[in-house]
């Protein structure tokens, strides 16, 4: 498919590194044929390879207009929020103030909990093992609007849900948002702290990460991406509420590529920050969904077909963008892309990877 499209490269790494033009050749030709710029109109991409940082940029980040989108420009990143929302949770567990392995029971108030879910364990909740469903079964009454489904959803609504549903646990994953509005809760009752100051106190701020949050400033609000439904229409910005722990972050590229960076490249600033990463690279269970893709605590872990290091990642979907993520620890490379359209990019990002680690030959994608 031909596509006409704009691109602008830019190179940032913590030390002096020359432009990789075989990458910016290859990478271009790729996004050329795979990406459709009628359903995504602009995507930025950051290719992580050990300290250097690669960004590239397509398309329009408004319809009709030549501004490709930057690496300061704002985008939702939706359920990637969890991994922030876990990598918060790890830092806890080190420090010895949650445990994994005790209940909701040992943390929230009882007499607000259905008595099926007193035995629900952190862990459960952080590896999407503890069967709970994907949302609030009373979550469809407060969705007034389908393009902002979490907007008119209140804590008291949560409320409500917790003390009246009866859970039957399965221990079978199961992809779940309620489970980090959970793990929100825990969090605020350890710490006294709304779960965005914790998030910023514990993970954001001393990480440097200053363009992720939940609130656009005046400087965000003018880097705002402007988004698309799949109808094509322009999104509304999306409004979270009770499910801060599990979607509802803002960030932009620059943020997600150094923290792509972190998990697998050792800074000494950042050391124990980065131990607790590793932490939850680790296996935890297998998701049912396919033989190959398990869950570590946050992450989804890809075990290639063919003899290969595990892949990391994780996906969100805010009102109208998309994130992928994902990266290799062994080979310290990764993939950030950034879409302004509900339209899953989720493949581009994964063979993008793959093509790094195969030196841009196509050919050898079967041996990844």
């Amino acid at each position: 498919m031909k596509l006409l499209f704009t691109l602008s490269f830019i190179v940032s790494s913590f030390f002096l590194f020359a432009q990789n033009p075989e990458l910016e050749k290859h990478l271009s030709k790729f996004v050329e044929m795979e990406v459709d710029f009628t359903k995504s109109p602009g995507i930025i991409i950051a290719v992580i390879e050990g300290d250097s940082i690669y960004k590239y940029s397509f398309g329009e980040m408004t319809k009709g207009e030549k501004d490709s989108p930057k690496d300061s420009t704002i985008f939702e990143i939706g359920s990637l929020t969890k991994i922030f929302t876990a990598s918060t949770l790890q830092i806890l567990v080190d420090k010895g103030q949650i445990d994994y392995t005790k209940k909701l029971i040992d943390y929230l108030d009882k007499t607000k909990l259905h008595p099926s879910l007193h035995q629900i364990t952190i862990l459960e909740l952080a590896t999407h093992t503890s069967g709970l469903p994907r949302l609030p079964t009373n979550f469809g009454e407060k969705d007034k609007d389908p393009n902002n489904p979490y907007k008119f959803y209140l804590d008291k609504d949560l409320d409500n849900f917790l003390l009246d549903f009866e859970f039957i646990t399965n221990g079978k994953y199961l992809y779940s948002h309620l489970n980090y509005a959970l793990i929100e809760r825990v969090i605020e009752i350890v710490q006294g702290k709304n779960i965005e100051i914790v998030i910023q106190e514990q993970l954001l701020n001393p990480l440097n990460l200053n363009r992720t949050g939940y609130e656009l400033t005046k400087s965000d609000s003018m880097n705002y991406c402007n988004s698309y439904l799949r109808s094509g229409e322009i999104a509304p910005k999306g409004e979270v509420n009770s499910f801060r722990g599990a979607v509802g972050l803002i960030s932009n590229t620059n943020d997600l590529a150094r923290f792509v960076q972190l998990n697998f490249r050792e800074n000494s600033k950042s050391l124990n920050l980065q131990n607790a990463f590793k932490k939850m690279h680790k296996v935890q269970a297998n998701t049912g969904i396919e033989k190959f893709i398990d869950t570590g605590i946050g992450w989804h872990i890809v075990r290639p077909k063919k003899r290969y290091y595990n892949i990391i990642s994780h996906r969100g979907t805010g009102v109208g963008h998309q994130v992928y993520v994902a990266f290799i620890p062994e080979t310290q490379t990764g993939i950030v892309v950034l879409s302004n359209s509900r339209n899953s990019l989720e493949g581009l990002g994964f063979y993008l990877l793959k093509m790094v680690n195969n030196n841009w030959k196509r050919k050898s994608l079967t041996k990844f």
